[in-house]
Parts: C-alpha cells; structure tokens; sequence
C-alpha cells in the first residue's frame, strides 16, 4: 500500500481522533461542509460543484447564489415555497434582446445551475429594475404611463370657462378634455373655489357672455374635475414657497410642493417667478393632449393591423371548413391544397413582385402612421417632464402621504397608505403605521370620507351664496 507523504502525515498526528469511530476527525468549518454536502438556496439544498470560491472583490452581503449569478451580468432569487417539478424557469438576459428560455436543459447550460427550486434571472438588481421601469413613467407614482398630478390656479380656469362659452356649447378646453381622458388628477385650494365665483362678473364683461352661463359651465365641466383642499400655510418652510410674494398664492404654491411632482396650471406672475408655474400653462396642455392623441392613434392602428391579419385569415378558415362541408373532405387536407396552390402561384418572380406591388404600400403606410405617433408621443413626453415641478429629495411624513393619496381614486386606510410607500420611498424615510395614521388626523388637507378610511381633498358642489 502507498504511504502518505509526511506532511499529511503529519497533519494526522495532530489532528484529532473521534473517540466514537476511532478515526482521525477533520475539522471543517460550516462553510466547509455546506461546500461539500451541498449549500442551501434559500432553503433548498444546491449540489452544484462548481461554484466559484468567495473572493475579495466580492459583495460579502449578498448570498453566494446571488455573488456567482451577478458575474455573468444577472442575479438569481430562489423560489422555495412550489416544487422545482412543476416550475419552468425564465431568463431575462441583460447581454442583448431579451430571451425567454422555457427549456430546463437550455436553462441548465445556459446558467450552469442545477434544477433546484425554480430560480428566477432578474436583471441585475431589483432596485435598478423599478427605477428603470419608474423612469419610463412620466409621474414615477402613478400607475399609468402617462398620468399626472396637476394644481390649477384660478385665473386658468375663468379663462377656460370663458373661452368654452365664447366657442360654442360643445366646445371643450384643453384643461378639461385632459382630465376626462384620465391623464391628469387636478387640485385645487379652497381659495380658488371662492375666487372663481367673485370674478365671474369680470369675465363676463370681457367675455361678453352671461354670467349665469359662465356659472352654469363651470359648475357642469370643471367642478366634477377638481378636488379642493384644504391648505395649511403654518408650517411654511419651502423656499419657493417662502419666495412668494402675494400672500393669496401662498397655498397655491404650498400645494404644489405638497404633491409634487405635479404641474401649476397658473399664469400668475408671483407663481411663475419662483419656479413653480411654468411660462405659457396653456402649451403644457397641449403637450398633454398630443399624449391623449397619440395614444388613440396607436390604438386605432394596432386594431387595423390586427384586422388585416384576422379577418383575410379567419375567411380562409371558414372558406375551407365551408368547403369540407360540402366536399366530406377534411378541411386540412383543403386548407393544404390551398397552401400548396398559393405556394404554386407565388413560385414566379413577377408574381411574387405584383403581390409585393399591393401589399408593401399598405406596410409602409403603417409603419409611418406608427412612427408619426410615437413621434407625438415623445413630443409630449417631453415637453411636460420640462415644466414639471420636481418632487422633494427627503419628504417629510406629512409629504409622502399626500404623494400616495393624491394619485389615488378611492378612499385607503393608513395602513394601505404605508404599503404603498414601500415601493417609493427609502426604507430610512417609511413611517410607521402610526406615524401616518397621526398624520391624516392632524392635518387639514386629509379628508376621512368613511370610517378609517382616508382621501386627499374633496370634490365641492355648486356655490348656493
């Protein structure tokens, strides 16, 4: 028999004997064993034997699983609650266009992991993954691409109400037409609600329209589309807002910074110089409606594509189950003849280039109309993301849940409220429950339309006085 070099000799002599088994017992660290007998993945036992050792260069908080996938440019999250039998894993591959591998055997050469526990291939980070897909959203908080918080002032509405009225009964603002098509959420202070009605008389003289018209136009239209609210100005201490120089504009201007991000619909001067409103409010609107255009445009076209496609084909199939009918035959074997025939037919150059004659003018025509509304669509993008008020670095409790509730249709409870936070805000930034629930109770801007149950802002029916 082969004898041991003496250093391992040596190192048995001063290794331990079990006194159980009366063999030498090696120490060996958890790692170690883990390394050995397999490590586990979140709970389920990872036998792979080739997983690189921990280096220095290495993120020591992450897990091991985590550290060996992010090497290859991705992270790996296990799933151990469903059985890795009845789980196909997905891979998202960050290297080129993304890929969808259904495999087990490609998965398994792909990422050289074993079939353990349904591993799932995020992008890089989770965080980085919700910022880009936070970053493609106009308004980071709401749920739509497209959507927006926007404060009105009172000089914007009184001239789009007197504009509707001068246009004709059917006539709509680009202020209201945004609002029904659920691209923008607008606010108000209690103040501009009062401001409306005393001014009326003034527009009605420049409008050369009726008051009792303009009245009824802006109860009808505009009052279903705003919220009001209650704005405490005692607690002041934005420099924006600090900057404002008429004191009617204070809440104005303290709203906005309680929303933001948001866009001012004002053309007062003492709201444009601070930086809150923009220059010219009515080219945000439009910048707004060429959105809600572009986004019909591409609606309208993707279904006459999908006619195009559906109907010629859905024809072709009835035509051949039609036949099958009438033939006995079974219509597979038609619809084969009949694609064999066509394959027959298109065989010649010049027949193949006459069906290209008709066919690729309808594609291209197409492929413009969509290019032309993407177009519209960055355009608008664009243009509001320039004039959009940004949001505070480090909100305050207060902040964070105005910016949760004010994109919200129905009334939360406190706890739905900081559920929502936790996608949004820093974990070092969340409040407690409690926090919030203090919150919505102390300040004058939340309104509790039922039991336990919490909005921002209030809609207000017509002025009786």
């Amino acid at each position: 028999m082969r004898q041991p070099s003496p250093t391992i000799a040596a190192e048995r002599r001063a290794a331990p004997v079990s006194p159980r088994t009366g063999r030498v017992a090696t120490p060996r660290s958890g790692e170690e064993c883990e390394a050995q007998n397999g490590r586990r993945v979140g709970g389920a036992l990872d036998s792979r034997p080739n997983a690189p050792p921990k280096s220095a260069g290495q993120d020591s908080s992450l897990p091991t699983d985590v550290r060996y996938e992010r090497q290859r440019g991705q992270m790996a999250f296990p799933h151990t609650t469903l059985n890795a039998r009845y789980i196909r894993p997905i891979l998202v591959d960050v290297s080129g266009p993304t890929r969808l591998l259904n495999s087990a055997a490609a998965w398994k050469t792909r990422s050289r992991l074993s079939d353990v526990g349904a591993t799932v291939i995020v992008v890089d980070d989770g965080q980085q993954l919700r910022a880009l897909v936070a970053s493609m959203r106009l308004d980071p908080y709401c749920s739509g691409n497209h959507q927006f918080v926007g404060v009105v002032d009172a000089n914007a509405l009184l001239s789009c109400v007197g504009n509707d009225c001068r246009k004709g009964p059917g006539w709509q603002s680009d202020l209201l037409r945004m609002t029904k098509r659920g691209i923008a959420t607008l606010y108000a202070s209690d103040h501009v609600y009062f401001e409306v009605y005393e001014h009326l008389p003034k527009i009605a003289r420049w409008s050369k329209v009726p008051v009792g018209v303009l009245r009824a136009r802006f109860e009808a239209n505009y009052l279903p589309r705003l919220r009001f609210v209650t704005v405490s100005t005692t607690d002041v201490v934005d420099p924006q807002v600090l900057a404002i120089s008429d004191p009617d504009d204070v809440p104005t201007g303290q709203l906005a910074k309680l929303v933001a991000p948001c866009v001012v619909f004002s053309e007062d001067r003492h709201l444009r110089k601070p930086g809150l409103a923009p220059e010219d409010w009515r080219a945000v609107t439009g910048r707004a409606i060429d959105l809600i255009e572009a986004a019909a445009n591409q609606y309208e076209l993707a279904r006459t594509a999908n006619h195009g496609i559906s109907l010629p084909l859905t024809g072709a199939i009835e035509l051949c189950k039609f036949v099958g009918r009438r033939t006995g035959l079974s219509p597979w074997v038609i619809a084969g003849v009949a694609g064999v025939g066509v394959a027959l037919y298109l065989k010649s150059p010049e027949r193949r280039k006459t069906a290209g004659k008709y066919v690729v003018p309808v594609i291209q025509t197409l492929g413009q109309e969509m290019n032309s509304a993407a177009l519209q669509e960055q355009r608008g993008l664009r243009g509001l993301r320039e004039v959009m008020l940004p949001g505070t670095m480090q909100p305050s409790v207060k902040q964070q849940t105005a910016i949760i509730l004010a994109r919200q249709r129905e009334p939360m409870l406190a706890r739905e409220v900081q559920e929502r936070m936790l996608p949004h805000f820093t974990s070092e930034l969340i409040p407690t429950v409690a926090e919030v629930r203090n919150v919505l109770k102390d300040s004058s801007e939340f309104v509790q339309p039922e039991r336990y149950r919490w909005q921002f802002g209030r809609l207000a029916g017509p002025w009786r006085g």
